[in-house]
């Protein structure tokens, strides 16, 4: 009957209105709406040499299938746009999103990278740039296992973030002065969070158990940011490695 709403309508307006609501909360404690606007003009050309650095391996690799966790202003993903390749980012910034909206050929989604929810083994690539660092430990380690589940067996792991400091001039200029500034700059909790993230062994700690094969592609910042790469091997590959240790031994 014409003007009568049916229990599916009804659904649906709830379900909006839910989703309007989870928006609107994300938007008020969104700790990126101040900066979001202007990242890209402050940081763009200081971030470019790494995420050029990404774009190389990923093209060196052949690979095709990529999400960008913690995507941000979706940057990284839209210097590899390609007819063939097909790209994911997730954030749950929606100010940052909104910056990412016009990036072209990218499927972006809104969520608690927490609550990744893709199949497990199908990506060719997954990134994660500069997020870890900012994140409590308990989350760090949700996302880093999330993460590594969704990258398929022959692929890679990419990784950008801050590593042991290197005793040197430019590792003490970097380490010990302009990122600790920078961090206490973005807030007391993520300077908590980058202080833990340091104390636990920073990057090289924490990709230390996932696989035996990493790579490193390059650092940055007077070697105080490391971009790497961990390999995921296939059960094959293990078995037969394990099989090679046995006999040699």
């Amino acid at each position: 009957m014409i003007g009568k709403k049916t229990n599916s309508d009804q659904t649906d307006q709830k379900s909006s209105a839910g989703s309007e609501r989870q928006n609107e909360v994300c938007q008020i404690t969104d700790e990126y709406r101040t900066i979001a606007p202007f990242y890209e003009k402050i940081l763009g050309k200081i971030l470019h040499p790494l995420r050029k650095d990404v774009r190389t391996f990923i093209h060196h690799h052949k690979h095709k299938r990529i999400i960008d966790v913690c995507c941000g202003t979706g940057k990284q993903l839209e210097m590899l746009v390609e007819p063939d390749m097909t790209l994911f980012g997730i954030d749950l910034s929606f100010a940052m999103l909104k910056e990412a909206a016009d990036r072209g050929n990218i499927n972006f989604i809104q969520k608690d990278v927490t609550e990744i929810d893709f199949d497990k083994h199908s990506f060719d690539a997954v990134l994660i740039s500069f997020a870890l660092h900012e994140k409590s430990s308990f989350d760090r380690d949700i996302i880093l296992q999330k993460s590594w589940d969704l990258v398929r067996e022959g692929g890679h792991l990419i990784i950008a973030d801050y590593c042991r400091q290197p005793f040197s001039f430019a590792g003490i200029l970097f380490g010990k002065l302009i990122i600790p500034l920078l961090e206490r700059a973005a807030g007391k909790k993520h300077y908590l969070h980058y202080r833990s993230w340091m104390m636990d062994g920073a990057l090289d700690a924490h990709i230390q158990n996932l696989s035996e094969r990493k790579e490193i592609i390059s650092y940055h910042f007077g070697r105080s940011v490391l971009l790497c790469a961990v390999f995921k091997i296939s059960e094959a590959n293990k078995i037969f490695q394990s099989v090679n240790q046995i006999t040699l031994g």
